[in-house]
């Protein structure tokens, strides 16, 4: 199999016909869960250089988009510290909660993993048999004083934050994003529908300034080899096969996860996170499994119905 060819949907449904007999094909389980391994290698690079740091075609060097890494004060205060579960130890941001739960749904009553109702956009725990729509769920984690740990499940509340020092106040503050102005170059920002030059005080609206800048030629070049090479003909040779997805946290934590399973049922566990994950965010599942929208929902409620 390919690097960037999907998994074949009788593969899946093989793991887990045979998991529910308890039994194991390790052959198989390597085989699925290394090409979801290069699969979501490749969806983090394409998600990661939309966001403005991309490999070098020629030497891997990375390669960074002057519009997004621009020369910002370094802020000096986070909003949103990592802290520590009392029960397990590990360290997460309240934001790293909240995405986990997003990714893989559970019931905020029992603990019991949410079963996902695509047609209807309903959520529902099979053990207390609470029923929310998706946009109920969100709003729950959303407004939520105490959230699950993200390895042990022990529910915890939210640290507070204590408030910065009085004598850096600039530093707390958010830096603006910046842009590049069409005419001089030079930095620029978004106010209120328009754009407006730091520097020589041009001006656009933002639309228009938008809509120009995706048909300029963003030109790159590689500090390593020298390489020169622009953003659309990277775009053009990496995203030919749907790989931006908005699920990143997912792939990154099997990304993280998968190479330490060593057991037949961590390899599946990680496999069913990730499989999880794509069904509740909706229709991304194609980027990872062959087959079209259809077919490929059919087969994830399947998995919901069977696990």
């Amino acid at each position: 199999m390919g690097e960037l060819d999907r998994i074949k949907p009788w593969k899946i449904r093989r793991i887990y016909r045979l998991s529910l007999e308890s039994l194991d094909d390790d052959n198989l389980l390597l085989d699925v869960g290394w090409d979801l391994q290069a699969r979501c290698e490749k969806v983090r690079e394409v998600c990661l250089a939309v966001r403005g740091v991309l490999p070098c075609p020629r030497c891997r060097q990375q390669v960074y988009r002057a519009r997004y890494h621009q020369a910002q004060p370094v802020m000096a205060y986070t909003f949103d510290p990592a802290f520590a579960c009392s029960s397990c130890g590990r360290q997460a941001t309240w934001r790293d909660r909240r995405e986990a739960l997003r990714s893989y749904p559970i019931c905020l009553d029992c603990g019991e993993k949410l079963r996902w109702e695509y047609a209807s956009e309903v959520l529902e725990c099979g053990r207390c048999m609470t029923r929310l729509t998706w946009r109920e769920y969100r709003r729950r984690i959303r407004t939520r004083t105490k959230l699950p740990c993200i390895s042990c499940g022990n529910s915890m509340a939210r640290p507070k934050v204590p408030k910065p020092p009085a004598d850096m106040p600039a530093l707390c503050k958010p830096a603006p994003e910046l842009f590049r102005c069409p005419q001089c170059g030079k930095d620029g920002v978004h106010e209120t529908g328009l754009f407006r030059c730091l520097a020589c005080g041009h001006s656009k609206h933002w639309q228009t300034y938008r809509e120009r800048m995706k048909r300029r030629v963003e030109r790159l070049s590689c500090s390593a080899c020298g390489l020169a090479f622009t953003w659309q003909s990277w775009r053009k040779a990496n995203q030919g096969h749907d790989l931006l997805m908005g699920n990143l946290p997912a792939v990154e934590r099997f990304l993280d996860q998968w190479p330490c399973s060593r057991s037949a049922a961590e390899q599946i566990t990680q496999i069913d996170l990730l499989l999880h994950a794509l069904h509740a965010r909706g229709s991304i599942g194609p980027t990872f499994i062959a087959g079209d929208h259809a077919s490929v929902k059919r087969l994830l409620d399947e998995i919901a119905g069977n696990v």
